[in-house]
């Protein structure tokens, strides 16, 4: 018999790989909980709150205010810590709010976020979440910036949520959800839910963060039988390859409860 998700929390927190854990996930078939575990225990977001700006964006480009082929300014003075590509590209392209938008949700770029954050102002995320029902989501700041508040802060219960309408279309409306998910297949960072995830016919759309002293991944996961969303959330640890681990094994316990039904 297959333990259940609560279990393999419990195990994780028992070995000590890590001292916190907030889980959420919910089957989008039927709306069954998977998994509540500490699901409203606020923690950091780390690159997670890149989900909520998109949808922000999208609301903006929905009403006319923005455009996906505005440009925007690059050059060094805007460059911060976690920039990968675009290090490169300051002075050779000129980029476009949805490139920006691309290159912050598939490679986690710190510096396309922080250029959207001017670009739809940070009120905009945070009244978009609260329309929702979404308050334990909120973004403080920039990234890699000094900021008033400590951090941007999420839940998992908020989180899974918000990948529920994603997937069900009603953030914003069925186009932006869908190309927020579409980009988000593009993902290029899987060493944690994804991992666990077997290869037969799975669709799945994720987001990572990575902090000192957090580790996360929210994720959506379909096939045609079942789907599921899942926030996981962990922190308190001095080992990251255990706190890694820790989030794997507890979504592949919520996998396996929301495919259970398929596989018998």
């Amino acid at each position: 018999m297959e333990e259940l998700p609560s279990g393999i929390v419990e195990q994780q927190l028992n070995s000590g790989a890590v001292k916190d854990i907030g889980a959420f996930g919910i089957d989008l078939v039927n709306g069954t909980t998977l998994l509540d575990y500490n699901s409203s225990k606020i923690f950091k977001a780390a690159s997670t709150i890149k989900i909520p700006i998109a949808c922000a964006l999208e609301a903006q480009i929905e009403s006319g205010s923005v455009e996906y082929e505005t440009a925007v300014q690059l050059h060094r003075g805007v460059l911060v810590g976690g920039s990968g590509l675009l290090r490169l590209m300051v002075g050779c392209v000129k980029p476009t709010v949805g490139c920006m938008e691309e290159l912050m949700l598939t490679v986690s770029d710190n510096t396309a976020t922080n250029i959207l954050i001017d670009v739809i102002g940070k009120s905009s995320v945070n009244k978009l979440l609260s329309s929702y029902g979404f308050t334990d989501i909120r973004l403080a700041g920039k990234l890699m910036r000094p900021r008033k508040k400590r951090f941007n802060s999420a839940s998992a219960s908020d989180m899974a949520g918000l990948m529920s309408k994603l997937y069900k279309g009603e953030i914003v409306s069925r186009r932006a959800s869908k190309r927020i998910l579409h980009i988000l297949e593009f993902q290029q960072h899987h060493s944690l839910i994804p991992a666990v995830l077997p290869n037969w016919g799975i669709h799945f759309a994720n987001k990572p963060g990575s902090l000192e002293d957090l580790r996360a991944d929210v994720a959506l996961v379909w096939t045609k039988e079942f789907a599921f969303a899942v926030a996981i959330y962990v922190s308190g640890f001095s080992d990251f390859y255990r706190a890694e681990s820790a989030v794997r094994e507890i979504a592949r316990a919520v996998f396996r409860s929301a495919s259970l039904p398929v596989r018998r």
